[in-house]
């Protein structure tokens, strides 16, 4: 049980409460009836006081807890993560969306921000707190279509992370961070790509999620498109690069999974939970006094009447 008082209420009930006391001194000289009616005021003042404090019983509810992670997510949305081999059939860029979407609610609270990439690199949503909205866009990212692309690179991203990366360590140092690349591995510009290895000082663990098959598949020319890409008259086909997937989890010292089908994910942060238990007011009990009033109330008004007709009579 706690008060939450209502101070105009409570001062005006003090003022009858001192009133009604001090009526009191009246008490010897009164009659039965008037003793009542004394008594009556002097417990209604109580009962106001009572009121005016506010009497409220307590509940247990979750309250967020200041988030000391932060989410880092590279999410490749090159032409090839369009392929339709993604796990149960969908376009790669759709199975990456859900899982990313299901590392976010289950690091609800985190700092995160999502950097995709394909011919560039780019902060697509700063670090925030609101689960929500990131999950929403990683669910809605999409592909670049093919007739825009240029050939992929997929370490593009690499320069841009380290310096989202070292803002986050200078400005809360004290964090854990968390590193989640989402792709296929696939490189399609001359050239090796570069490494990771810049990337894995200050990081608490990392993750690398790879989608497509060895089989490959095909290609829409852009989102929402039924058109296959071809070259030609051919039709192109992607496949996954297992082996660069592998290698960008061992430079950032992490895992490395291939999503062959919808199914939970690892556990990616440790530490605290987001949320604390605490006691908070709920429901209020005033109206327990107001209600033990009505009696007193009645008295009262039973004693008027009674006075106002012996008057009358006397008047007679």
């Amino acid at each position: 049980m706690s008060v939450q008082p209502v101070w105009p209420v409570l001062v005006l009930a003090a003022v009858a409460l001192v009133l009604s006391c001090w009526s009191l001194r009246d008490w010897r000289s009164s009659s039965g009836m008037q003793r009542g009616a004394l008594a009556a005021r002097v417990v209604l003042a109580l009962l106001a006081v009572g009121i005016g404090l506010r009497p409220t019983g307590l509940h247990e509810v979750e309250v967020p807890v200041p988030s000391t992670t932060d989410l880092v997510l590279l999410v490749d949305r090159t032409a090839s993560m369009g392929a339709l081999d993604g796990p149960a059939g969908r376009a790669r860029i759709e199975a990456a969306g859900e899982d990313l979407a299901e590392l976010v609610q289950q690091t609800a609270g985190a700092n995160t921000t999502v950097i995709v990439f394909d011919d560039v690199a780019r902060v697509a949503v700063p670090f925030t707190t609101d689960a929500a909205a990131v999950s929403t866009y990683l669910r809605t990212v999409g592909w670049r279509p093919s007739a825009k692309a240029t050939g992929s690179d997929i370490s593009v991203a690499v320069e841009l992370a380290e310096q989202v990366l070292r803002s986050a360590r200078a400005e809360h140092p004290e964090h854990q961070r968390y590193l989640v690349y989402a792709g296929d591995g696939e490189q399609t510009q001359d050239g090796a790509p570069g490494s990771f290895g810049s990337l894995r000082e200050g990081l608490t663990g990392s993750l690398v999620l790879g989608y497509g098959t060895a089989e490959g598949g095909a290609m829409p020319v852009a989102p929402g498109e039924q058109r296959l890409v071809e070259i030609e008259g051919e039709e192109q086909v992607s496949r996954i690069d297992g082996a660069a997937l592998s290698r960008i989890a061992e430079e950032l010292g992490g895992q490395y999974l291939h999503r062959t089908g919808p199914g939970s994910l690892p556990p990616l942060t440790r530490g605290p939970t987001s949320a604390r238990v605490e006691l908070q007011p709920g429901e209020e009990h005033y109206w327990v006094l107001a209600l033990a009033a009505v009696p007193f109330l009645l008295h009262l008004l039973a004693v008027a009447v009674w006075g106002s007709r012996a008057a009358k009579e006397e008047q007679r």
